[in-house]
């Protein structure tokens, strides 16, 4: 596992989640991954398996009562 580092203050009420998808197949993944909130505030992604090389995008997104913020990760998967 990875953790990546913010500055950012996300409130209690806030939700964070991700997509993964293969921009040029069209498809995503075969799991469904979950998002959990661990009691010291982190986020955890789980249950991602990218099944196939090639070019993968995941958005994350951390919504509370408005959007808080939006990014945009590009995997190559080898």
């Amino acid at each position: 596992m990875r953790e990546l580092e913010s500055d950012a203050v996300v409130g209690d009420d806030a939700e964070v989640a991700a997509t993964l998808r293969m921009p040029q197949h069209g498809h995503g993944l075969v799991t469904t991954p979950e998002m959990t909130r661990r009691d010291d505030g982190v986020f955890v992604l789980s249950g991602v398996l990218l099944h196939m090389p090639g070019e993968w995008v995941m958005r994350v997104r951390i919504v509370g009562s408005e959007l808080i913020d939006e990014a945009e990760f590009v995997l190559h998967l080898h």
